[in-house]
């Protein structure tokens, strides 16, 4: 792939079960990659990823629900 100056800078999942997703993460050595976050029970799962761009840090947010 071109390079294109851009880079991951931070995964974050937020997860009404936190402590089952990192146990997930870290079965399959990529707990290091994202950090994780509780949300309360009923609430709905989303992620945030942040990238380090030419024009500056651009965060993405899946759709919550």
């Amino acid at each position: 792939m071109k390079d294109t100056g851009c880079q991951l800078q931070k995964i974050i999942l937020y997860h009404p079960n936190a402590a089952w997703l990192a146990s997930i993460l870290a079965s399959i050595d990529a707990s290091h990659q994202v950090k994780i976050e509780p949300l309360r029970d009923n609430a709905a799962p989303y992620m945030v990823v942040m990238i380090d761009t030419p024009t500056g840090v651009k965060e993405l947010r899946s759709v919550m629900a």
